[in-house]
Order: structure tokens, then C-alpha cells, then sequence
């Protein structure tokens, strides 16, 4: 079994082992294990955490938040953002060319949506727009 297929199944199990999907990557801010973060070394130390205890995770300044929709527990596809975000950062992908909830229109129509992540470039040109 690779290590992704498992990652992504510990997360459809949301409810029973949150704690289980963050040990594989994160770590343990206190011994009681409400908190857990990940620094990123190659990024000045920028840090994800996910709180257990607010059932909040935290995606803090620089990567832009337009909604909150993302940084709950309500749904699993929110740790499928954490790892896309996590992944991303591993790649190289600085914290400031990221964005969730990205609002965006089609057209000249009012139709239009949320993108999950949005990834630009240096010159802030969208370059990845991730939907999970």
C-alpha cells in the first residue's frame, strides 16, 4: 500500500482518527496532544497546526484565507486541503503564492464558485487551481 492511498484513507476516517492521520506528519505541540503543527524549514519555519481542541486547522498569514470553509473539522475534504497545502510546501511552493477559497466567475455571467487552493506564480498569475 503506498503511502499516499494510506494518508487518504486515515482521512475519510475523520471521525475516529484525526489525531492517528496528523501523528503521521505532525507533531504533538503539548503532551496532551490538542495541537499539532508542522514547521517547514525551507520556509522561514512557517507553520500549519490543527487544533483539536477549537477543532480548528490553521492556516496562518502568509497563505491567504478568503473563507473559512477550509479550516474546520464539519468536513473531510478539509484535511485533503491540509495535505494538498501540506504537499505543496514540501514541493517548494512558498506559503505567499497560496490561497483558499479563491472566488472566482465564469464568463461575464454571475455564475462563478470557490476553488479549494489556488497556487500563483511570481508574477501572481494563477498557475494551479486544486479542487478536492
Amino acid at each position: 500500500m503506498s503511502v499516499l492511498k494510506s494518508r487518504i484513507e486515515l482521512l475519510y476516517e475523520h471521525n475516529r482518527n484525526q489525531k492517528s492521520y496528523c501523528r503521521i506528519w505532525l507533531y504533538a505541540r503539548n503532551a496532551d496532544e490538542k495541537v499539532f503543527i508542522q514547521k517547514y524549514s525551507q520556509h522561514n519555519n512557517y507553520q500549519l497546526a490543527v487544533d483539536f481542541q477549537n477543532k480548528k486547522i490553521r492556516f496562518p498569514n502568509p497563505i491567504t484565507v478568503h473563507d473559512e470553509t477550509t479550516s474546520h473539522f464539519s468536513q473531510p475534504e478539509n484535511f485533503v486541503v491540509l495535505e494538498c497545502i501540506h504537499r505543496l510546501l514540501q514541493k517548494g511552493y512558498e506559503p505567499r503564492h497560496l490561497e483558499l477559497e479563491r472566488k472566482w466567475t465564469l464568463g461575464r455571467s454571475a455564475k462563478g464558485g470557490k476553488a479549494d487552493v489556488t497556487v500563483f506564480d511570481r508574477e501572481g498569475k494563477a498557475l494551479i487551481v486544486i479542487e478536492c
